[in-house]
């Protein structure tokens, strides 16, 4: 048996699909081995480490504005503790290169300049209230797709996570409060 047809007996086509998925399906090799094998790089790239690091600092001062409605130096401070969590001990920054310059200093600056421009308090985009009442904002979602699976027959699943509905409009008294 060749070593191809062996990758293949142990390949499963994912039941759910997100975006990432869907940007390596231009390279039908690098979705095959990432995807239907799970196989993946040994080491996280900065990019990915550092750009985690930033969405999961945004994520948490949302959560911590919009939903607990803390003020906004407790919401940053709650950002910035859980991007130095996420950021843990990783030290494989490159010298050199595109990811030279997302060590964790440069990453934390772009943080709170991130919030400096887009102050939650007085920015015009606010989040769409959703009819609970809460805002929309770091949620998940999925969707069936009229796709079926190739092995269970069920309907392929399109998943992802949506950092927030916004509407326009001068900041709601309700959420800055």
């Amino acid at each position: 048996m060749q070593p191809s047809s062996l990758l293949r007996n142990k390949a499963t086509f994912p039941q759910v699909i997100d975006s990432s998925i869907l940007l390596t399906t231009a390279c039908p090799t690098k979705f095959f081995y990432q995807y239907c094998l799970n196989l993946s790089p040994v080491k996280k790239s900065i990019h990915l480490h550092a750009g985690g690091a930033f969405a999961h600092a945004v994520e948490t001062t949302r959560k911590s504005f919009y939903l607990e409605k803390k003020p906004l130096d407790h919401a940053l401070y709650d950002g910035w503790r859980s991007l130095i969590v996420y950021w843990g001990d990783y030290d494989d920054v490159p010298l050199e290169g595109t990811g030279h310059y997302k060590d964790f200093i440069n990453i934390s600056a772009a943080f709170f300049d991130y919030f400096r421009n887009y102050n939650p308090e007085t920015d015009h985009i606010q989040p769409f209230i959703k009819h609970d009442g809460s805002p929309a904002v770091e949620f998940t979602f999925s969707i069936p797709l009229p796709i079926l699976h190739p092995d269970s027959g069920e309907p392929i699943i399109y998943a992802g996570r949506c950092d927030m509905i916004g509407k326009h409009g001068p900041p709601s008294s309700s959420i800055c409060q």
